[in-house]
């Protein structure tokens, strides 16, 4: 019984460190967006903000930013919802908002 107990919470531990949270995933999607590499970052979004990601390369509103560094100052996360307040190198702060979609942290832009 002992050996299942601690197999079990090892595989739920290894799991569970698979896959990334909220803060890693806003963090790649700030970086994919200031480079410019939308196809990355709709990787990281819920189908409607991929929709508007889509709408935003058509009106070529993406703004290259290659001095890009994201700075985490904190989060708040509860349960499925996530949000994730960081600086950018010119000081300006912004948040970056998720939610979770089938065990996975997705931004969410609404």
């Amino acid at each position: 019984m002992k050996k299942f107990f601690l197999l079990s919470t090892m595989l739920i531990g290894l799991f569970s460190a698979c896959s990334p949270g909220p803060r890693e995933i806003a963090k790649d999607y700030a970086e994919n967006i200031a480079k410019g590499d939308i196809w990355e970052a709709k990787k990281l979004v819920t189908e409607s903000t991929g929709e508007l990601l889509d709408l935003i390369v058509k009106t070529e509103a993406i703004e290259i930013q290659p001095d890009f560094e994201f700075t985490f100052i904190k989060d708040s996360i509860v349960e499925n919802k996530a949000w994730i307040t960081y600086v950018d190198q010119n000081g300006t702060e912004g948040t970056i908002g998720l939610i979770k979609v089938k065990g996975e942290w997705k931004v969410h832009i609404q």
